[in-house]
């Protein structure tokens, strides 16, 4: 089970897709053959201020429940809120690239967005407007698990299952009061 998020927001930092292609490397003729590799992740790097004692404790608390890099935590996707409202129009496979969904508030979908179904995130790369609040999505990763025709398409509240990428993750305190912690995270599924 995934631990919750005990940090404050990010002050800088992002989220993006690592081993998006493989190649077999430069051929003799100085070709390269490169292909798109399913087997991506979403990767993120976050620079987080602790200002108080109980963001400190807070912190100190994350790190031991997550025993290094060995629980995963829900880590929010940190974007833009827009209030959007969206369910899945249409039932998806594991591992499909492409949802249909109907946005019940909030606008339209964007390229270069991320949003959340379960508790996994996808960068939106192109969108379809069908009408009447109907949108396909082509997103990456491919989905990490099928899913129902209704189910939440989160933007607001997406979240991200993560792994630490590092047992170590010292809290070094700047005058014994306050942090900047750089944590660096990968996808867990």
């Amino acid at each position: 089970m995934a631990l919750p998020w005990l940090l404050p927001d990010p002050i800088a930092g992002g989220m993006w897709l690592v081993n998006p292609s493989r190649s077999g490397g430069v051929a003799q003729n100085g070709q390269e053959q490169v292909v798109v590799s399913l087997a991506m992740r979403q990767r993120a790097q976050w620079t987080i201020p602790l200002r108080t004692a109980a963001e400190i404790r807070s912190a100190r608390e994350l790190f031991g429940l997550a025993q290094g890099k060995a629980v995963s935590i829900l880590m929010p996707v940190f974007e833009p809120k827009k209030s959007r409202t969206a369910t899945l129009s249409a039932s998806a496979a594991i591992r499909a690239t492409i949802v249909s969904i109907t946005l019940t508030a909030g606008p339209a979908p964007e390229a270069g967005s991320h949003f959340g179904i379960g508790n996994h995130a996808y960068l939106i790369t192109d969108v379809d407007d069908l009408g009447a609040g109907a949108y396909t999505m082509n997103f990456l990763p491919p989905l990490r698990a099928a899913a129902s025709s209704g189910a939440a398409a989160k933007f607001d509240a997406a979240v991200c299952e993560m792994n630490l990428t590092t047992d170590e993750n010292p809290i070094l305190l700047d005058v014994m009061r306050y942090a900047m912690l750089d944590l660096s995270f990968v996808e867990a599924f």
